[in-house]
């Protein structure tokens, strides 16, 4: 309002965010153009208009397709707020490490998972349909959605399946789902879009999503711009040859006090003992230090730096999930 940002939270994807999908990684699913009924060669772009995110899922200890989806859905059960339903559209972004989990664990297709994750998300959102009911239809509403919350119950027993009736989804098409992301790493995304409730609800469909083939990229390099070094601004559309970086002189000699430190997340204690094993197995003479930070997110105390430099000729970091 008034020539500033007129919601509440503002965020950096009211400019944009780009996200390409890895379809190379993803070959047991088809892409996400594909299933928008382009061809596989085709170049397209999709654009959706999206609330919040991306909202990340976080895992550590998911083996299996079923854990995952449920994790997934359970985070997803808090999109807008953990008693809205009927949210029409979501764009969910799956990390190839969780992708293989997923095809490993009998997810054949998109559409399977899809179907999965709706499921999931309306059994976890069968214990909200009575808070919905008393907010919209107070005293009454308490009786209703006790009833229609006691049937959901029900259905998990039975399907696993919540009530369809009152999803937490739309429909399982309301997820957008797309591989993208580095090789390794448990970590997928999702980002609910604007509109929820299906019509003549004013809330129905506030935005969906576009899909437009566009042109292919051009072969030639682009120019750069005037007056702006390459090395701070490249553009997307050109290539980039990477600078061969030369690695240090390798002596063949480990000299001590080797320190390893621990940087607070799930796995790092592991994998440091595990190279302290092997290290007082190959060098035993060899001096280990064990250093642990206080959290991840932070930098490491000037304290710990300062005894690390006294006390430590070398030190291995493990940055572990």
């Amino acid at each position: 309002l008034g020539g500033t940002e007129s919601t509440t939270l503002g965020t950096p994807m009211k400019w944009t965010m780009c996200t390409g999908e890895w379809e190379e990684r993803a070959e047991e699913w088809k892409s996400y153009h594909e299933e928008r009924g382009f061809k596989k060669e085709d170049n397209v772009v999709t654009a959706l208009a999206v609330m919040s995110g991306p909202h990340n899922v976080v895992d550590f200890y998911t083996k299996t397709a079923d854990e995952l989806i449920e994790v997934i859905a359970k985070c997803m059960h808090g999109a807008y707020n953990h008693y809205f339903p009927l949210i029409n559209h979501c764009f969910v972004a799956i990390s190839p490490e969780h992708y293989d989990t997923l095809v490993a664990g009998g997810i054949k297709s998109k559409e399977e998972l899809r179907q999965r994750l709706w499921k999931q998300c309306n059994k976890d959102f069968a214990p909200s349909i009575r808070r919905i009911a008393e907010k919209q239809y107070g005293w009454t509403g308490t009786f209703v959605g006790g009833a229609m919350g006691m049937v959901a119950r029900a259905n998990n027993l039975v399907t696993g399946g919540g009530l369809s009736a009152l999803p937490k989804f739309d429909t399982p098409d309301s997820f957008h789902v797309i591989v993208c992301g580095g090789p390794a790493g448990k970590f997928s995304a999702f980002c609910p879009c604007f509109g929820l409730g299906r019509p003549p609800a004013p809330s129905a469909n506030l935005s969906v999503p576009v899909s437009m083939a566009v042109r292919p990229p051009p072969a030639e390099k682009q120019q750069s711009y005037q007056g702006i070094p390459d090395d701070f601004l490249l553009d997307p559309r050109s290539s980039v040859q990477n600078k061969e970086v030369k690695l240090a002189a390798r002596t063949g000699k480990i000299e001590g006090p080797v320190g390893l430190m621990d940087i607070s997340k799930p796995g790092g204690k592991v994998l440091l003992d595990r190279i302290e094993e092997r290290l007082k197995k190959d060098y035993p003479s060899l001096s280990v230090l064990r250093f642990t930070k206080q959290t991840f997110s932070r930098p490491a105390s000037e304290s710990m730096r300062e005894k690390i430099v006294k006390n430590c000729k070398s030190v291995i970091a493990a940055l572990a999930d």
